[in-house]
């Protein structure tokens, strides 16, 4: 994917899974954007480097764990099914991460962008 001729800039977010299905939520710290709010994890495309790529690198960095992406679900934020594989949590740009039932994601305060991605997890 090449966005250096595009105004647009991807953002790519990871649904990630533990083996009690519960999904990865990270909430923001105060001071940043979006300060408090909970979110999937993700982050921006670099120009050359691949959606999985980016996601496992953001990951890396902003957690401090390895992932594997396994399969992409569309909505215009890219968002992607991915399985938590190892790694301590460091957080770089959160405050908590918290492994979730889907059922409860609704019930957090969840970042706008992702509202959409958790009511197409939660309704199937």
């Amino acid at each position: 994917m090449n966005n250096s001729d595009s105004h647009i800039i991807p953002v790519l977010a990871g649904i990630i899974f533990n083996r009690k299905n519960q999904v990865l939520l990270a909430q923001r710290k105060s001071g940043l954007s979006r300060e408090m709010k909970w979110e999937f994890p993700g982050g921006k495309l670099k120009v050359g480097e691949s959606p999985e790529e980016c996601l496992r690198r953001e990951i890396g960095e902003e957690l401090g764990i390895d992932i594997t992406v396994k399969q992409i679900r569309n909505i215009l934020l890219l968002s992607y099914f991915c399985e938590y594989n190892s790694g301590e949590f460091r957080l770089s740009d959160h405050r908590e991460v918290r492994w979730v039932p889907v059922a409860e994601i609704p019930e957090l305060e969840l970042s706008e962008a992702d509202i959409p991605i958790a009511k197409k997890l939660v309704n199937g």
